[in-house]
């Protein structure tokens, strides 16, 4: 009877450290996704929500950030999910030396997609809305713009909806005359 334990059942141990370890930061990453996606916090806060300075001016720029914040999470960590699970059959065929610095590489591939998807999230609230809280001016124009030819648009369809009704009233009485 040996005090130490057997040396395939370690290295089992370890295979499925290494799988379990592979898959916590894609399944959390899309978890807070979710939930900040789906219930954020109602007003700033220094405790829960994704918290950039810029995103905690007024209540419109925390709510823009955490959903903002939740769909980015949310598609990284399923992009990263489907890259565990396609890795997965290499891993399992791996000596276990090769496995573990494999998956080191993997878990730094992943940070990096959590930094980057950060640093777009800031970036993209950063262009939005000033340390206020309020949307930049360039967006409020953009908006007034967008919003003058979306009417002009509206108005366009409608007065060719007119015109295409009145050419088929015409084309109706004219055709009344004709079987007259």
């Amino acid at each position: 009877m040996s005090i130490l334990p057997d040396l395939a059942d370690v290295m089992d141990w370890i295979v499925k450290g290494v799988n379990i370890a592979l898959i916590i930061g894609p399944v959390v990453l899309a978890v807070l996704g979710l939930w900040y996606l789906l219930l954020p916090t109602r007003e700033a806060n220094h405790f829960i929500g994704y918290r950039f300075f810029w995103g905690m001016g007024s209540v419109k720029s925390w709510k823009f950030t955490q959903r903002l914040a939740g769909a980015v999470w949310l598609g990284v960590g399923i992009k990263m999910a489907m890259e565990a699970y396609e890795n997965q059959a290499q891993l399992e065929a791996m000596e276990t030396i090769d496995l573990m610095y494999t998956a080191i590489e993997v878990i730094i591939h992943q940070v990096w997609y959590v930094v980057v998807s950060c640093l777009i999230i800031n970036a993209i609230v950063f262009l939005i809305f000033n340390f206020k809280g309020n949307v930049r001016r360039l967006w409020r124009w953009m908006g007034r713009k967008i919003k003058e030819l979306f009417l002009k648009l509206k108005s366009n369809v409608e007065a060719n909806m007119a015109e295409s009704r009145a050419e088929k009233k015409a084309e109706k009485k004219a055709k009344k005359k004709t079987e007259k």
